[in-house]
């Protein structure tokens, strides 16, 4: 038993020492925190260079009619000067040329753009949307209709959402629980990736070194293989505690924006903060250690398993990828999963032990039923437990073996080996 400690502290030890992880703990969330930030300001500014578009219009209906904005350009050419202007193209980067045929408001002809190989691929929807427009407007006036009267009859309609709950009405909070939902399961995905990574590399280079003939003279090789995965699994605690600590100073730094002048961003704040009040906080994070806690140990156990077994590189990709494809489904199917929480895919998803990890996670800020959150977990804890002593069988064999081309047909007597 103490030499099983011994192990586990080792593994947690040596990684929680290295300069890389306090690195990464607190680099990742600003990081992350940055790539958000960046998103909301490229959709805001994409920063395009302007774009000069030309003209030529036949119909005769569009003259002067494009208004030059931030991000395009409008000029216009006498008709017949095509080639001309697709010659001139050739050495221009951001030039496009819109032809805009003779045709019946009933009938439109097809319009042609010419564009340069680099140019912006948002030009072609921004015309198309101002073509439509004029022509929607002609239609309108040739049926003696007023646009003001037409534009009335849409009316202006706002849905006020709210959630029947035991004690009453409550405050709509899906748009919380979707951020909650997807930031938990991406962060399920990466932590089991990543974690399982590391007893899979920690294995396979004790193994190749030699150490590892060494260790098992006084340790049973199921107690080392289960030290390192436990070892990693508290250095990945470690790190989402302190994530946790982080996060909640940026909320704290949030609230006192006011006392800094930043009373737009306050305002937001106070919005989503409003709606997460109403989520069950606590049992979210609950919820999140215990499937990543059962998801890590799952997939370490098959990993380090692998690791043992395999001398190269190459043979331990051909082993993960049956291993891991259950990881990139999960990932995939959660934004399906967030839009429609309680659908028959959702929930068994959500119980199938290797894929519920992500999607149960990405699931319970949605009130999930008890039921299927206890049939879900025993699944997990009952897989988890078959797993790690078929891991242990395999474990036992191929850490001693080397220069041996494996198969699955290996992994499977090794598993029934006395």
């Amino acid at each position: 038993m103490n030499k099983f400690k011994y192990i586990i502290s080792r593994e947690y030890s040596v990684r929680v020492r290295k300069r890389t992880f306090w690195i990464l703990t607190f680099l990742l969330p600003v990081l992350y925190a940055g790539l958000i930030g960046f998103s909301v300001y490229m959709s805001v500014n994409p920063g395009y260079e302007k774009q000069q578009v030309t003209v030529i219009d036949y119909s005769g209906l569009y003259d002067h009619y494009f208004q030059d904005s931030e991000d395009m350009k409008f000029s216009y050419a006498e008709k017949g000067t095509e080639q001309q202007i697709l010659e001139l193209m050739k050495q221009q980067k951001d030039f496009h040329l819109l032809v805009i045929p003779e045709f019946e408001i009933d009938d439109p002809s097809e319009f042609k753009l010419s564009s340069c190989k680099n140019s912006a691929n948002f030009v072609e929807g921004r015309l198309e949307s101002e073509l439509s427009s004029l022509i929607k407007d002609q239609r309108i006036n040739a049926l003696g209709l007023e646009k003001e009267v037409i534009n009335q009859l849409a009316p202006d309609i706002q849905i006020n959402h709210e959630m029947i709950g035991p004690a009453g009405s409550e405050r709509d909070n899906t748009d919380q629980s979707m951020v909650v939902s997807s930031v938990a399961g991406f962060l399920i995905y990466m932590f089991v990736f990543i974690y399982g990574s590391l007893v899979m590399r920690g294995i396979h280079e004790e193994k190749q070194n030699r150490i590892v003939e060494i260790i098992v003279s006084s340790v049973k090789p199921f107690e080392l293989m289960m030290g390192k995965i436990i070892g990693v699994a508290l250095v990945g605690l470690t790190q989402f505690f302190l994530w946790v600590l982080f996060i909640l100073a940026i909320t704290f730094v949030g609230m006192k924006l006011p006392d800094m002048g930043v009373q737009n961003a306050q305002q937001g704040m106070d919005s989503f903060l409003s709606g997460m009040s109403a989520l069950n906080i606590p049992f979210i994070l609950s919820m999140f250690l215990v499937y990543f806690i059962g998801g890590y140990l799952l997939y370490s156990s098959l990993l380090g398993a692998i690791a043992a077994a395999v001398d190269n590189q190459s043979d331990m990709q051909q082993f993960m990828l049956p291993i891991t494809i259950p990881l990139i489904i999960a990932i995939v199917a959660m934004q399906a999963v967030i839009r429609a929480p309680h659908s028959p895919v959702a929930i068994w998803l959500s119980m199938i032990p290797f894929t519920s990890p992500i999607i149960m996670i990405a699931r319970v800020p949605f009130d999930v039923p008890l039921y299927q959150l206890v049939v879900s977990m025993a699944l997990l804890i009952v897989t988890f437990v078959f797993t790690v002593w078929i891991a242990g069988r395999i474990y036992r064999v191929g850490i001693l073996l080397h220069g041996t081309k494996i198969s699955y047909k290996d992994l499977w007597k090794w598993m029934f080996y006395n």
